[in-house]
Formats: structure tokens, sequence, C-alpha cells
């Protein structure tokens, strides 16, 4: 009995292997069939997956699906652009004849975090009230996106934007959250002018 066990478990692991292998390979042949739908694709989801996990709901009633609508939205934006960004990125460097490496890296980044970012903030993120707060963010992002980066610009282009979508979680549940202390301080303060 306890070799059937045994035996039970590791068909029950082997199939879940099997299981991730095959959502893998589907993954891997979409992204090279249909690249950039894939790509954004999976940033919409990563994004409303994100204000979802922000949102911390007790209950699936008290899970506002019209805000992870809106950053699933967004995230479809985000999927879009830094696929652009990294392609365009990538262009840049081959025409320059700037190779793989620390050097290659570290412009990558410089250029990211003080071209690209600011540019993406204060244009794409308007809708999330973020302009008034464009300093505090780019630190913020600073801060999460400088070593996100050292390894997201080692990864080949085909899986860069997936390597993002790592990290892109963690951010999103941080925009959700400072989108949503934002507008709970404009309520608070609207309400406090009402009662003056």
């Amino acid at each position: 009995a306890q070799v059937d066990l045994v035996q039970g478990f590791g068909e029950v692991l082997s199939y879940g292997g099997n299981c991730v292998t095959d959502i893998g390979n589907a993954y891997t042949e979409s992204l090279h069939a249909h690249p950039l739908a894939v790509k954004t694709v999976t940033s919409g989801v990563i994004y409303g997956v994100g204000d979802t996990l922000a949102q911390r709901p007790k209950r699936v009633q008290d899970l506002d699906v019209k805000r992870v609508r809106n950053f699933g939205i967004i995230g479809l934006g985000v999927g879009l652009l830094w696929t652009e960004w990294y392609a365009a990125l990538e262009l840049f460097f081959d025409s320059m004849d700037v190779e793989a490496g620390f050097k290659k890296t570290a412009l990558s980044m410089t250029l990211d975090q003080f071209l690209w970012s600011p540019i993406f903030f204060a244009t794409y993120l308007i809708p999330m009230d973020v302009k008034s707060e464009l300093i505090p963010t780019l630190i913020a992002s600073a801060k999460v996106w400088t070593p996100a980066n050292a390894i997201i610009y080692n990864v080949p282009l085909t899986w860069r934007v997936l390597a993002a979508n790592g990290f892109d979680l963690v951010w999103a549940i941080y925009l959700s959250i400072f989108v949503t202390d934002d507008d709970q301080a404009n309520q608070e303060s609207s309400t406090a002018e009402a009662i003056e």
C-alpha cells in the first residue's frame, strides 16, 4: 500500500510537470506566432491580477471589477509600449555595434530610466493621476526597476516583456495602491471642504 501511495504521488507530480510543460510550450508557440498580441495580453492580465491583489478583497463581491478592468486595459498599453521600446532599443544598439554585456546593459538601463520612463509616465499614465506625482513615481520606479532592469536587459529580446511582467506584478500592485490612496485623500479633502 505504501508503494502504491509513493507511485501515485509520483504520477501526480509527473502529470503536474507535464501540465506546466504543456502550458510553457503553448505559450512559446503563441509567442512566436503572435509576439505583439501575446506580450500585450500577458501584460494586461498581469496588471489586472496586480490590481486584484492590491485590493485584497475578502469576498468576490468586494472586488472593484471596473478598477480591475481599467488596470487590465492599462496593462495592454504597457505591454504594447514596452514591446516596442525594447525592440527599438535593440535596433539602436545593433546599428551602433554595441555587443551584449555590461556596457549594453548599463546603457539600456540609463536610457530606460532617464529617457523612456519620464516620457512613459508623463504621457501614458496621466489618466491615473500620476502627473502631479511624477517625481515621486520616477523615484519609486528607479527603486523597483533599476535592479529589475539589470536582469531584464540580459534576457533575450523575445522573452524580455515576459521577464518584465514578473516585476510588473509588483509594480502594478504599487500603482494600484498609489492611485487608491490618492483617490481616498482627494475624497477626504472634498468631504472636509464640503463640511466647512
